[in-house]
Formats: C-alpha cells, structure tokens, sequence
C-alpha cells in the first residue's frame, strides 16, 4: 500500500483516538465530581461526549469516517453503546428530534418538549424547566467501557501502519515533535 495512504490511515486514527481519549477524561471527570442527572452541567457534559465520540464515524470532507470495523463489536454490551451513542447523536444532542423529547405524563396524555413551571420560593420568580432526554448517568460504565475498547483497537491498528512506514535509517530524536505526513515519517 502506498505510504501517502497508511499516513492519511494514522491521521484519521490518531485523531479517533484523540476524541475518545477525550471523552473517557470527561466521563471520569463526571463520576468523581458525581454530576448526575440533576446537575445542570450533565445535558451538556454528556452532549460533549456523545457528539465526540459520534464524530468519528460520520463522513468529513478529506478526512472520513472510522473504518467500518469500528462499528463492530464482538459482544451486544458493546453494540448497544455504541448504538445508543450514534443515536443520541442524531436524535437528542446534536438535533431535537421531537419523537425523542415525547414524555407520557400521569393521566397517560403524550406531550412533546413538556416544560415545568414552578414559583421560586425563594425569588417569587416563575421557572421554566423543559423535561429533555439525556443518557441515563448509569449508562456511564457501559459508554467508558465501550471507549477503552475502542481505545486498545486503535492502538493496535496505529502500531501495525505505524510499523509499516517508519523509515529505519532515519534517527528521530527524543523531545522532537514531527508532522505527521511531513517530517514524519
């Protein structure tokens, strides 16, 4: 395969790999600061990191989605993250798909983009509150588990091209970055 193509391959992965990186940060961020689904951060944390990790596998002008393998998981753990995310993605947090911000309320009735309205005891102010869908907070051990899988098959797919075009009569020296594509490899 010609080297110009395995490097465009290591770009894609490495920025993959970078954006799941990322999120798996951002999701052990939320569970040590314990932000659930009453926190008014969680909606947009959690949109951080499905939109993330989404990304990936949508097509980009030049760069491409993920290979096709990275949509194939060997146990329905893995399959259902990752669908979920895709999902959300589309439906929840990237675009306000109606249908996914449906709420039955106690009398059965169907609402879309129901919104709370409360008196503040505090402020005599009146509150709006819209009810949204988010992913459940108990989803997050499934979703960091689906990343650092994610994770340990890009790194063994970034060792195997990286392998293959790594020039060994060149020195590369400790400490020095190289452009990726430039002056590396």
């Amino acid at each position: 395969m010609d080297k110009s193509k395995i490097v465009h391959q290591v770009r894609r992965l490495a920025i993959a790999s970078d954006s799941f990186q990322s999120c798996v940060c951002l999701l052990e961020h939320m569970r040590g600061e314990l932000i659930d689904g009453s926190s008014d951060l969680f909606s947009c944390m959690m949109s951080g990191v499905v939109v993330t990790y989404a990304k990936n596998f949508n097509q980009a002008d030049g760069l491409g989605p993920l290979p096709s393998s990275y949509s194939k998981f060997p146990d329905q753990g893995f399959r259902m993250a990752h669908a979920k995310l895709i999902d959300s993605r589309n439906t929840v947090y990237a675009h306000r798909d109606e249908q996914s911000h449906t709420f039955r309320d106690t009398d059965g009735s169907i609402h879309n983009y129901p919104v709370s309205v409360f008196l503040d005891s505090e402020t005599g102010q009146l509150l709006l509150s819209p009810y949204l869908v988010d992913i459940a907070y108990s989803k997050i051990p499934d979703i960091l588990s689906l990343l650092k899988f994610q994770l340990d098959r890009l790194q063994t797919d970034l060792d195997s091209k990286l392998s293959k075009i790594i020039d060994p009569s060149k020195n590369y020296e400790l400490d020095t970055k190289y452009i990726l594509g430039v002056s590396f490899p």
